[in-house]
């Protein structure tokens, strides 16, 4: 896969110094990528719903790689998690959303219902620089 670095970065941090009340001045630069997310309410929105919205001509439809955002509850505090998912439709019966993580009873790697509640979701392939690093050299 060939990358033009130059076309990666769209924007320039610029970092300021100084004391308080004189002249600030340019202390360092730096470059960045930005982008928006688009997040969907699972209780609204469907993972097929987020498809036929997406920017994305590449999106297959048949497994689609989401990028999971879970509530988890404990007895002392709530805590919230990034996760890799994934959602797939067959015979256009849709099955739920799973989560890549450790399974325990398998010892092993798997997609499984996530352990907690999915407060919302995002279409990985939307991602512009996601779908720069994850091109085949082919295309």
């Amino acid at each position: 896969m060939k990358i033009n670095e130059k076309e990666i970065w769209n924007d320039e941090l610029i970092i300021h110094g100084g004391k308080y009340g004189k002249e600030l001045k340019i202390v360092n630069k730096h470059k960045v990528y930005r982008h928006d997310i688009i997040w969907y309410d699972p209780k609204t929105t469907t993972v097929a719903d987020a498809y036929y919205l997406s920017k994305s001509e590449d999106l297959q439809r048949d497994m689609v790689e989401l990028m999971l955002l879970i509530k988890h509850e404990s007895e002392d505090e709530n805590t919230l998690q990034f996760a890799t998912g994934i959602y797939m439709e067959r015979d256009n019966i849709p099955e739920p959303i799973y989560e890549f993580r450790y399974c325990d009873e398998m010892e092993n790697w798997m997609y499984a219902p996530p352990e907690g509640e999915i407060i919302a979701f995002s279409l990985v392939w939307d991602l512009p620089l996601m779908r720069i690093f994850n091109e085949d050299e082919e295309l």
